[in-house]
């Protein structure tokens, strides 16, 4: 496996790897468009004559490896032009409990820090004719309880977020939204049939809870989406949108790693370029075939995973990663050798701010180089291990390909 070479280790890269989507996949897969029939009994269809509008949801991957979400609602019937219509695109999240301060939203309890729906949420839509309040509904009740001896307050909130777009008789249309918070923020939109909002978790658009906390629109499934138009309306499932479980990554790529993670393992789309010099030249740039590697951890967020791939003539290639630590390492001759001279850099985001968040991606060379030669990574099938500190092991045959 290891080959007789005169190469030093002294190789410093100069291309560093961007956001892991930046291979060209089809719309269809960072894209989805959720149609509304003209009536509760009616059915519309995508050719969209008989839709009253369509509300279109779309992640992009950006630079700092995060992504931006653009929720776009269009009017496809004309309404009565005497009257103001409007089109609303909302979330309803289940309330949460407080037990003397033990269980709060953000303890970070598997479930994202709510608990099941179990209340009705008949007529709490957030626009119709019988509405007393045409912007935002929500409801809330206290309670004190005694249990096993011990006094607990319990609160239950409702909290719905709102986005929407007012279309005026006047020709204009308003974007409004309504955090959970109480927050609004309204804009007159560039279109008169249609409202664009557009946010990455940083922006102040980003749904937010009446807690002031941000919600993890990738690992929390437990709330409700529905679109409407005026009194006509039409519930969505979470898992449906892109963003979920990072869905719009998972249709683009061959992806491993099961219920609690995202592992995709690539050739890089260009090789890596970086100085290298010998015993008996100068220094020059060299380039050369790559695999790129995404790891991401759903909630529960972990601390710490290894990763380790172990394949033909038993090479093993091991990722240690946790909040203050990366190393990457092979398993040649009995012994473990850290690679991370070979390595672009790898990109770690923050994790906990504004939710917790795990992943990153690091792009290795083909042909290693060591203090004891070169080592090339092997092409064939591999046995994925992952562990972490929050959750039990996976594992799965992944082929490579270089």
């Amino acid at each position: 496996m290891v080959a007789p070479s005169l190469w030093l280790l002294t190789s410093v890269l100069i291309m560093t790897f961007g956001h892991f989507g930046h291979k060209s996949c089809h719309r269809s897969c960072s894209q989805v468009t959720f149609y509304l029939p003209q009536s509760r009994n009616s059915q519309c269809s995508t050719g969209k004559s008989s839709c009253l509008m369509e509300a279109t949801i779309t992640v992009d991957p950006t630079e700092d490896l995060f992504e931006r979400v653009n929720i776009t609602l269009t009017q496809l019937t004309p309404g009565d032009y005497l009257r103001d219509h409007v089109m609303f695109f909302t979330l309803v999240f289940p309330g949460y409990r407080h037990d003397n301060g033990l269980n709060n939203p953000t303890s970070g309890n598997t479930n994202g820090g709510y608990l099941s729906n179990t209340e009705s949420n008949n007529g709490l839509l957030p626009y119709g004719p019988n509405s007393a309040n045409s912007y935002l509904h929500s409801y809330s009740s206290n309670h004190n309880h005694r249990h096993h001896g011990v006094n607990q307050n319990y609160n239950r909130e409702t909290t719905v977020i709102n986005y929407s777009c007012r279309l005026l008789s006047t020709g204009n249309a308003i974007a409004e939204v309504i955090q959970g918070n109480g927050l609004k923020y309204s804009y007159v939109s560039n279109s008169s049939k249609s409202c664009s909002f557009i946010f990455n978790r940083y922006d102040y658009l980003w749904p937010t809870l009446s807690t002031h906390q941000k919600v993890d629109l990738i690992n929390n499934g437990d709330f409700t989406v529905t679109i409407g138009y005026d009194d006509i309306t039409k519930d969505l499932r979470p898992e449906s949108l892109p963003l979920h479980k990072m869905a719009f990554l998972r249709c683009c790529h061959r992806h491993h790693g099961g219920s609690k993670y995202l592992v995709i393992i690539e050739p890089a789309p260009t090789p890596i370029s970086f100085y290298s010099s010998s015993l008996t030249s100068q220094s020059y740039i060299q380039r050369r075939p790559a695999i790129d590697f995404y790891l991401q951890a759903y909630s529960p967020i972990p601390r710490t995973v290894i990763l380790e791939l172990t394949g033909p003539s038993e090479q093993s290639l091991r990722v240690n990663v946790s909040n203050s630590y990366f190393n990457v390492s092979i398993l040649t001759d009995g012994e473990w050798i850290s690679v991370l001279n070979n390595l672009t850099l790898p990109r770690i985001p923050r994790r906990s701010d504004p939710f917790d968040d795990f992943r990153l991606n690091w792009t290795l060379p083909v042909l290693l180089e060591t203090p004891r030669g070169s080592i090339v990574i092997e092409e064939g099938q591999y046995v994925l291990d992952i562990e972490s500190d929050v959750s039990y092991g996976h594992r799965e045959k992944v082929y490579i390909t270089d």
